[in-house]
């Protein structure tokens, strides 16, 4: 008995010990990955301010979209751009603290799981692309040039974004709405059995809603943004408008996508701490597959942003005369 009370006293502060340290240490990486994510978002925020950075950016969407700049427009796109990039810059930190505030570092035994993690992610990916789209209709509206070329037939969304990008925000609002409908299901039958992240059904069905409705109003909003024109003049001023709003739309799907990603692993997350004892284990094996299948997504559609040029889309669709490289014959404006 007395070695068995010994061995207990013994274990006690070790154990009490090592979570110290696991706690400290998980404190110094986030405290370490905050601080260099908003130094460089810091630092980019400045560098998009220089001219030269702006003009080097604004060539590779020229290169990226297939359209050709003409000199005159260079400024002015370079103005959208610069837009664009500095509002994707201040909503990923806005994302940023979305994922501090969903994975808690700073408790002692802070938020873990997968389905967590990739909640907290989503968050990040979601502020970055909805804070470029959101940059992009800020952005002022200019005029070019004194010749304004009159639009005989509206552009949709159909033109604007390929089809992938439009499916993408269509289907995972659709996953986030069901898989909120079932998370109030659970919700409303059983109470939390388990200690950690539960997401608030009212919360997240309202960010569902949201989700879906944005999703469906897609093409009144490419509509409206084609309509507005950011460049107002000839042609080719035209030609790039229509480019800028294809990015915003682009933009907005690849928002309501990982939007819906995150509602998703919320649901992922929550289900695990309402299902009675008895069903822990049953629950346990959905979660293991679930978290698989949203890591092989969230992989495929990182994936398919980096490695895809989607953006030609629109000139394929509308502008095949303006392709890069394409013999031009831009008449002088008088």
């Amino acid at each position: 008995m007395l070695a068995a009370s010994s061995t207990g006293s013994f274990a006690d502060p070790i154990a009490s010990i090592a979570d110290e340290s696991i706690s400290s240490g998980i404190i110094g990486f986030w405290i370490a990955l905050t601080t260099l994510f908003v130094g460089f978002s810091l630092v980019m925020l400045v560098v998009t301010r220089r001219a030269s950075y702006g003009d080097k950016m604004t060539r590779q969407l020229s290169r990226d979209v297939y359209l050709e700049l003409p000199a005159d427009l260079l400024s002015s796109v370079r103005n959208q751009l610069m837009w664009r990039l500095r509002g994707s810059i201040v909503g990923g930190l806005a994302g940023f603290v979305g994922l501090l505030l969903i994975v808690q570092p700073w408790e002692t035994r802070a938020t873990a799981g997968v389905e967590v993690s990739l909640v907290g992610l989503s968050a990040v990916f979601f502020g970055n692309q909805s804070g470029a789209a959101i940059g992009g209709m800020l952005a002022r509206r200019q005029s070019v040039s004194s010749v304004r070329t009159a639009r005989l037939e509206p552009v949709t969304h159909r033109e604007l974004v390929a089809p992938l990008w439009r499916s993408l925000a269509a289907i995972s609002a659709g996953i986030g709405v069901a898989a909120t409908l079932a998370l109030a299901l659970v919700s409303a039958t059983y109470e939390q059995s388990q200690p950690g992240f539960v997401a608030e059904v009212p919360m997240l069905a309202a960010a569902a809603a949201l989700t879906a409705v944005i999703a469906a109003s897609l093409p009144r909003i490419a509509r409206r943004l084609a309509a507005s024109r950011a460049l107002r003049g000839d042609d080719h001023a035209l030609a790039w408008s229509d480019a800028l709003a294809a990015r915003t739309i682009r933009d907005l799907c690849l928002g309501l996508t990982w939007a819906g990603f995150a509602i998703t692993n919320s649901v992922l997350a929550s289900i695990g701490r309402l299902a009675p004892e008895e069903g822990q284990q049953l629950v346990s094996q959905i979660q293991a597959v679930g978290s698989t299948l949203a890591v092989l997504a969230a992989i495929t559609v990182l994936i398919v942003v980096l490695v895809t040029t989607p953006d030609r889309h629109l000139q394929r669709t509308v502008w095949p005369e303006f392709a890069a490289g394409a013999p031009q014959s831009r008449p002088d404006v008088q």
